[in-house]
């Protein structure tokens, strides 16, 4: 299944979306019941989702090109994600999720130019981070990523998460990465990086690893949180690690 807005009116076998035009509203539940059946949604000016409007396939690219994308309100049943979207990533599913590749796209992005950029993904199992998520804002921009997976583990296996604030002359943006799991977290050969932005006053920093009943197993692996320069003040960096 596959649906464009923003389409430029060319082939449509392989369709050009215009970028700032053209939403996607799913109202009505979205089903690919083979066992490899993929979803795309690709919108010039992002996606929204209802409630009543889960979609049930094995992959889904979700692309809101420069729009901001919001999939937090269903309970969408998915295994592997991959995205885009200016300002705002939000997405929710009801089963195990694995963060790839789909239809060219790797990962998730955030690229927000013009203020903050946030990524979070609520899992009801487990989470497996197999490429980047990348939360990168623009001017003063706070930069965020949450990560949760309320009744598994979250896996990251050679990946980066990267949350990086944008500078302005007054104060630098904050940056922070959350993972939040029910049952362990595990960080194998992968970078985990929140870097406040600059400024007069730098942002701040923080990585916070939530393990929830479970254990923290950090294989080789980089965790940093960089608070941004400042002409008056640096900013402050904290890397907080919680098991049970």
């Amino acid at each position: 299944v596959a649906m464009y807005a923003g389409w430029d009116g060319g082939s449509p076998t392989s369709p050009v979306v215009n970028n700032f035009v053209g939403t996607i509203t799913l109202n009505a539940p979205i089903t690919v019941s083979s066992s490899t059946g993929e979803v795309h949604l690709v919108a010039g000016n992002g996606i929204t989702q209802a409630t009543g409007a889960p979609i049930t396939a094995n992959k889904l690219l979700a692309d809101g090109r420069k729009g901001a994308l919001s999939m937090s309100l269903a309970s969408n049943m998915v295994n592997v994600l991959a995205g885009r979207a200016i300002g705002d990533f939000s997405f929710n599913n009801g089963q195990s999720l694995e963060i790839g590749s789909v239809g060219g796209v790797n990962g998730i992005v955030v690229d927000n130019p013009f203020g903050s950029a946030t990524v979070e993904i609520n899992v009801n199992s487990s989470l497996t981070v197999n490429n980047n998520v990348q939360a990168l804002a623009g001017i003063s921009g706070s930069a965020n990523v949450a990560l949760s997976a309320t009744n598994g583990a979250i896996a990251v296996n050679n990946a980066a998460i990267t949350a990086t604030a944008g500078d302005v002359g007054e104060g630098g943006g904050n940056a922070s990465i959350s993972l939040i799991a029910g049952n362990g977290v595990t960080v194998a050969n992968s970078m985990i990086t929140a870097t406040g932005g600059n400024g007069g006053f730098g942002g701040s920093a923080s990585v916070s690893l939530n393990a929830g009943t479970g254990a923290i197993q950090i294989n080789p692996s980089t965790i940093r949180a960089q608070g941004g320069d400042g002409f008056q003040d640096g900013g402050q960096a904290m890397v907080t690690l919680d098991a049970g």
